[in-house]
């Protein structure tokens, strides 16, 4: 009697796990939303959730305790200190420096699990993540010198690494892989396919003037037309040059204003050119439109969830939408998701999202 009671409460149990993707209903109370700009303004981001434990994507239920008790919390699994962030096929990937490895989110099973490869695919300090057209993913390590490179099941297939690299991020273009480089002080362009370096970017960087030379690159990105965005933490600014390497435009410099840079770290560009800048001493990130114009910033010193703790990186998804959708305003429709990595404070991973009105023209959002 005793062992079927307990088969049944274990059978239960699974039935319960097996139902874990279906979409919860989530409680919105307009009043306690955090939205940017605020109110009287219309409202463009909204934070939307953050994760920093298991249980922050599925809370573990009555018969979860039952079951294990005291032993519950060695089930738990905790993001550490995030960096890098990526989010592809309905899972979110996240360097996690302490670890050393990877946090992965599984949005539609509500699992984290902590991935820490052993043997050839040891990681050390894991600083950023990128992901290629088959769905391999691509780790920069800055202490092991080399990226990473695992199979969409993260089984291990091989590293990069060339006579002087210090990776500190990477992002792939097409057949093109980019990495920044912290000792040469460039990016390092490789051929995905070929597995081999390719060229230099800018070319002749330590050539240029000053105006133009990288001279720390800290974060890269690329977008649709295949122009190139990099921080140069050295220069509190962010470069972006055609493919060719000429100079299409600055954004920031140092300074307390607004439009300028004092820790400028990760960043991101949407479809619509806009570049996204995480700033780690003005703890928030800066929004600048395809001129250069600043058009908004978001986040700020921690005080609640929705504000920033050391924020590292940032990335920007139109494909998984559906696990946030819920958490939206009411009247307002969900256009894209922005997710930035803290490395301090209670909200590891934040995730906002890009909004516009339902009787809005989703084209005119700025």
């Amino acid at each position: 009697m005793k062992k079927t009671s307990i088969v049944t409460v274990i059978g239960l149990s699974l039935m319960l796990a097996g139902c874990s993707g279906t979409r919860q209903k989530v409680e919105i109370n307009p009043d306690e939303i955090m939205v940017f700009p605020t109110p009287p303004d219309e409202p463009r981001i909204q934070f939307l959730k953050s994760f920093s434990t298991s249980s922050d994507i599925k809370a573990f239920n009555a018969i979860d305790k039952f079951l294990f008790g005291s032993s519950l919390l060695e089930l738990e699994t905790s993001i550490i200190k995030p960096y890098g962030i990526g989010i592809r096929d309905g899972k979110i990937y996240i360097c996690d420096t302490m670890l050393p490895g990877l946090i992965v989110i599984d949005l539609n099973q509500q699992t984290m699990k902590a991935f820490q490869p052993f043997g050839r695919g040891t990681l050390r300090k894991p600083i950023n993540l990128t992901f290629d057209d088959n769905g391999n993913v691509y780790v920069a390590d800055t202490e092991r010198e080399q990226v990473v490179v695992f199979s969409p099941d993260l089984k291990y297939l091989y590293a990069l690494s060339s006579k002087s690299l210090k990776p500190l991020d990477v992002t792939v273009y097409g057949d093109t892989l980019l990495i920044t480089d912290y000792i040469d002080r460039n990016i390092e362009l490789w051929s995905v396919k070929r597995r081999r370096m390719i060229g230099e970017f800018p070319p002749n960087n330590s050539e240029l003037p000053d105006s133009i030379r990288i001279f720390v690159p800290y974060s890269v990105d690329v977008d649709q037309y295949g122009n190139i965005y990099i921080t140069d933490f050295g220069q509190f600014r962010v470069q972006k040059f055609d493919p060719r390497g000429n100079l299409i435009r600055s954004y920031g410099g140092l300074g307390k204003s607004l439009g300028k840079f004092a820790r400028p770290k990760g960043i991101s560009v949407d479809r619509d050119e806009r570049l996204y800048v995480v700033d780690a001493a003005f703890e928030n990130i800066q929004i600048f439109d395809k001129e250069g114009n600043l058009l908004m910033f978001f986040g700020g010193a921690y005080q609640r969830p929705g504000n920033m703790y050391l924020p590292a990186q940032v990335t920007i998804d139109y494909d998984n939408l559906s696990y946030f959708e819920p958490y939206v305003l009411p009247g307002y429709i969900l256009d894209f998701l922005i997710l930035v990595t803290n490395q301090y404070g209670p909200d590891k991973i934040t995730v906002y999202g890009f909004i516009h009105p339902e009787n809005g023209n989703p084209d005119e959002k700025f």
